[in-house]
């Protein structure tokens, strides 16, 4: 099940207990709930920021698209249980960055944080 972090307090938890990658485009928060927190939002819950330093609402918005669509790109490889907030930078709203881009950073960063499985241990997963 995914859940979308949406308050103060699942965000909270996330900040202080989690674990920190910083990338050149992106923040990358990962936590490991416990079980009454799963319970509220599940296994999987993912949170997107972007700042005003980043920019205007036109490039906040655009930096937290290419962020969303990289993390839907990753979903299935993140290990679970896993919370993650998302922080845009500056940089991601720039106008020549791509969603690869952003997409290979995150992860990297997913990965420094061991929060991803290996492909092929998601294609054990499937089989059993």
């Amino acid at each position: 099940m995914r859940g979308t972090l949406r308050t103060r307090r699942h965000f909270g938890h996330v900040y202080e207990s989690g674990r920190k990658a910083v990338g050149a485009l992106c923040v990358v928060y990962a936590h490991e709930p416990g079980a009454e927190e799963r319970a509220e939002l599940g296994d999987l819950a993912v949170g997107v920021v972007a700042s005003r330093k980043v920019g205007n609402a036109v490039r906040r918005n655009r930096a937290k698209r290419l962020l969303r669509e990289a993390n839907r790109g990753l979903q299935d490889r993140v290990r679970r249980p896993c919370w993650l907030v998302l922080i845009a930078r500056r940089a991601a709203a720039e106008r020549g960055v791509t969603s690869g881009q952003v997409s290979d950073e995150l992860e990297t960063l997913l990965h420094e944080l061991g929060c991803l499985r290996l492909p092929e241990d998601s294609s054990r997963d499937a089989v059993r």
